[in-house]
């Protein structure tokens, strides 16, 4: 009896965390729509903070989580004392490390659903996914319609649609995180040259265009680009498909580059660049930076005349963040935290390359290919590895690795 009732109570854990997932999104958009709107409520953050204590609950009691929780608690503990002693802004930087940390504790749960296998559960996320995607969507392409708020400026003189979310760099992170995992399914159940295949390709890469930031066009770009590489498998006619491929590449990079000269230069996002562009000097590392690297010349005079506890354990967050994910991560939370952020996450980029040896694990080369492209968007910008919006898909996919073919071949639900 006792074991019926735990089990029914897992059981309605685990829903409500995937109902919550789900709506995840949706949250964001209410959310920004009322902030957008000067009135400061704090839904999103507190649907989170429930989200993750349900996740906490749910794996509280799981050995594998143990050792990571201890860490984790240890950590933090440590961190705000030495916030505390220091008069240092504990609540910032606290919250700044738990938009980080999330990403660790929903990885620790969603991967060992889909490692146990007891349920169908890459059905569940892969919904979970597809609801949120169609989200993002709808809220850039809205702006069409002349609803939501502009990616930058405001009014008249606004360029690109970011809809009711607030911030348009996170919503580029979103856009780095979920679109390549579409198009791989897209790939897998219909075929590169469906016609799904290709509306979805159509769809997602304009609204990634009309997002009007760089991170979100040169993600999908290189995404479309690269995608039909990942099943390349060795046959005796592979160089002249390798050749045939090359060939229909350049035709439609050059294709797909004017159709984006057109459609950036009439929302007034090649203006923009060309702006940025002068304003830099023709500067290539300023441009991509956006400005940011003025942000760390300020912050690297304080970091390089910081005695060694302050190189050891940080500054917390106070003022204007760098706006580079490793950068902040540095200066921020010192070495020390640098090393424990980078070292769990170079896990799960090493882990999703070592399931790629497999081919048994079909969606591990396309999460591999998304760490990637979040390490670099990182290293460029801020807001992807630190982002309360993003956090939670990143665990979700990296979890996605573990889906096994052999073990759903039977079950139709899966695919």
């Amino acid at each position: 009896m006792n074991s019926d009732f735990k089990s029914h109570t897992i059981k309605d854990i685990d829903y409500l965390i995937w109902g919550l997932f789900a709506s995840l999104l949706l949250t964001d958009t209410i959310n920004g729509y009322f902030f957008n709107n000067n009135i400061y409520l704090p839904i999103s953050q507190t649907y989170k903070i429930i989200l993750l204590l349900l996740i906490y609950l749910r794996t509280f009691s799981w050995k594998e989580s143990s050792i990571i929780n201890c860490i984790q608690l240890l950590y933090v503990s440590f961190l705000i004392t030495y916030l505390a002693i220091n008069d240092l802004n504990i609540n910032e930087t606290i919250n700044t490390l738990f938009k980080y940390l999330t990403i660790i504790i929903t990885f620790n749960y969603v991967s060992k659903q889909l490692k146990n296998r007891t349920t169908p559960t890459f059905s569940i996320y892969k919904h979970i996914i597809f609801i949120n995607l169609i989200v993002i969507i709808l809220n850039v392409f809205i702006g069409l319609l002349g609803f939501g708020y502009y990616s930058y400026g405001e009014d008249e003189t606004g360029i690109g649609f970011k809809g009711f979310f607030n911030a348009a760099n996170e919503v580029s992170g979103l856009i780095l995180v979920i679109y390549p995992f579409t198009l791989f399914y897209f790939a897998i159940k219909y075929g590169y040259k469906s016609k799904q295949y290709i509306l979805i390709a159509l769809i997602l890469f304009s609204s990634a265009v009309l997002m009007g930031t760089k991170t979100s066009m040169i993600a999908v770009l290189i995404t479309l680009v690269c995608l039909p590489y990942l099943q390349v498998k060795k046959t005796k006619n592979s160089a002249k498909k390798l050749l045939k491929n090359l060939t229909f590449l350049f035709i439609s990079i050059c294709f797909i580059s004017l159709i984006i000269y057109y459609i950036i230069d009439d929302i007034g996002l090649l203006d923009r660049w060309i702006y940025f562009w002068d304003k830099h000097d023709g500067n290539i590392i300023s441009f991509l930076l956006s400005g940011r690297d003025d942000f760390w010349e300020f912050k690297k005079q304080i970091y390089l005349n910081a005695n060694s506890i302050e190189l050891l354990f940080g500054f917390g967050c106070w003022g204007k963040g760098i706006e580079v994910d490793f950068l902040d991560a540095l200066f921020n939370f010192g070495i020390i935290g640098f090393i424990i952020i980078y070292s769990s996450y170079a896990y799960l980029v090493i882990n999703s390359y070592r399931l790629t040896k497999n081919n048994d694990y079909p969606y591990s080369k396309i999460v591999f290919f998304t760490n990637i492209l979040i390490l670099c968007s990182s290293s460029i910008s801020g807001h992807i590895l630190f982002s309360g919006m993003i956090n939670n898909f990143i665990a979700i996919i990296n979890s996605i690795a573990y889906y096994r073919i052999s073990d759903w071949n039977n079950k139709n639900n899966d695919n």
